[in-house]
């Protein structure tokens, strides 16, 4: 009787065990096999082949049949850059909706701040620096002070006019994601405070306070002028029953100075002119 090292290694699927006697290792799965089992190993490694030589014949013919779809390939790709593109310009045309308010909405206060500003220095040239001006042009003599704080002053108010000739709103741009950052600037030297010696009364000369209180008076007796006043007296026996005139003169004080400064215009201006009447005229 074979000993049980001897037998074949075998075993079926229910692990019924061979009761040969083995023959030779089996390289299919390394075990003392007998004769019969080691064919049936040897069919399995045969079909395994057949498969295998199935699978390579089928590469090959693949291989053959093989061809570059540059079309399809391409209409592919199209697609997906025209999806970003599109993508990317809905973007594009949100930020630059968003940018153009910015930008109106910036504009729109910096004209604001201009407008404040240039009012200012335009005040400060006029009613300070040009007035002090025509009085030190009026002294006998220039004081080097007088001369100094007139540079000074037209010196700030140059840089201040300056700056407002530049546009106060700058644009960066980020082309990585698209970002563009707007920022106003603020004024500086339009924005300084006025002088300590601002002051609408501080440098008017006399002479042109004199002219300022002649306009005044000029105007009330042109507007006393331009409607006569009439008053009505009662009838007398000795006068006709008609109404009286009585036109109001001219100011003593104001005829006074057009008499001692006589020119044609202020003849021509206050010159009294005859009223056709039947009425008689009081003076």
């Amino acid at each position: 009787m074979a000993s049980a090292r001897n037998l074949c290694q075998h075993s079926d699927t229910d692990g019924t065990q061979c009761k040969s006697n083995d023959y030779i290792l089996c390289p299919h799965c390394q075990l003392q096999l007998c004769l019969k089992h080691l064919n049936s190993h040897q069919n399995l490694l045969r079909s395994d082949l057949d498969r295998l030589c199935d699978k390579i014949n089928f590469t090959r013919m693949n291989f053959d049949n093989l061809l570059f779809d540059s079309t399809n390939h391409r209409e592919y790709l199209f697609k997906q850059l025209d999806d970003w593109y599109d993508q990317q310009l809905d973007l594009i045309n949100k930020i630059y909706a968003e940018k153009q308010q910015e930008i109106q909405i910036l504009s729109l206060k910096s004209h604001m701040e201009f407008d404040t500003y240039k009012l200012k220095k335009e005040k400060q040239l006029k009613n300070n620096l040009m007035k002090q001006l025509n009085k030190v042009l009026k002294q006998k003599q220039v004081h080097i002070d007088d001369l100094n704080e007139m540079k000074t002053k037209l010196d700030l108010i140059q840089r201040g006019l300056d700056e407002l000739k530049e546009l106060k709103i700058d644009m960066y741009f980020n082309p990585t994601n698209f970002d563009i950052n707007i920022i106003k600037r603020r004024y500086v030297e339009a924005a300084k405070p006025l002088f300590n010696d601002d002051d609408d009364n501080l440098w008017e000369t006399d002479d042109e306070k004199e002219e300022e209180e002649e306009d005044e008076e000029n105007s009330n007796f042109e507007q006393n002028l331009s409607v006569p006043s009439l008053i009505l007296s009662p009838p007398e026996p000795s006068i006709s029953s008609l109404p009286t005139i009585i036109v109001k003169k001219a100011p003593l004080k104001l005829v006074i100075k057009r008499l001692q400064h006589s020119t044609i215009r202020s003849e021509i201006k206050y010159k009294l002119h005859a009223i056709n009447t039947p009425l008689p005229i009081i003076t």
